[in-house]
């Protein structure tokens, strides 16, 4: 189904996004 394979990209990118927002935080943000 083409749009559950279009789900699954936005959700691919999104954890790569996610990811790379988290990288991006620096050490000291977390307790």
């Amino acid at each position: 189904w083409p749009e559950q394979e279009t789900a699954n990209e936005e959700i691919e990118v999104a954890e790569r996004v996610k990811a790379a927002v988290l990288e991006q935080i620096p050490e000291q943000a977390h307790p």
